[in-house]
């Protein structure tokens, strides 16, 4: 039987909103999008999580906060890597409740493990530092990258001093993007 709670959406201790969440655990597997599932993805043991009503898929850990979003007015490489800092810094501001984000970086990254362990998928990659809603420093990383004809993006955010946590979680969210299974 599924329960269902309310609870505050707390990363490294900084609020994010406040939810219903069905309790996930690291077997359940998410097909993304919601409305049109293109891909299958894992979060770790300890996240919960749930689609929120504009389709995004929040994931909450013990110490870090992860999103993954459609990002539908992009169609190639380089207007992900010219547009991923204002949207990005949208999607903070409006959906995670930051006061500021700092000026962010983009790089390329190719993405093993996504398609077959012989192909890479290029991605870009933003980082950077920004105020959540109660004036803590928190680190940011993005991930755009194509699938199935799209754009997604993989938000992650955490206190500075669990980064190298939430780099663990973020690969292994990644490396678990699958197409979806019809069988």
């Amino acid at each position: 039987m599924k329960t269902w709670k309310n609870i505050w959406l707390v990363a490294g201790g900084f609020a994010v909103a406040s939810a219903t969440v069905l309790g996930q655990g690291a077997a359940d597997v998410v097909l993304f999008p919601k409305d049109k599932p293109v891909m299958e993805v894992d979060f770790p043991a300890g996240f919960k999580a749930a689609f929120r009503k504009d389709g995004t898929y929040l994931a909450v850990g013990p110490k870090s906060v992860m999103a993954l979003v459609a990002w539908e007015k992009v169609k190639d490489a380089a207007a992900v890597k010219s547009g991923l800092p204002e949207f990005a810094k949208s999607f903070l501001l409006r959906s995670l409740s930051f006061r500021e984000v700092n000026t962010p970086s983009v790089t390329d990254a190719a993405l093993s493990g996504m398609f077959d362990e012989e192909e890479s998928v290029t991605a870009k990659v933003l980082t950077a530092a920004g105020k959540n809603s109660d004036g803590d420093e928190m680190f940011v990383s993005a991930t755009a990258f194509p699938w199935a004809h799209r754009y997604y993006v993989l938000f992650a955010v955490c206190k500075p001093a669990d980064k190298e946590q939430l780099e663990k979680d973020r690969l292994s969210v990644q490396r678990s993007v699958n197409e979806v299974n019809d069988d």
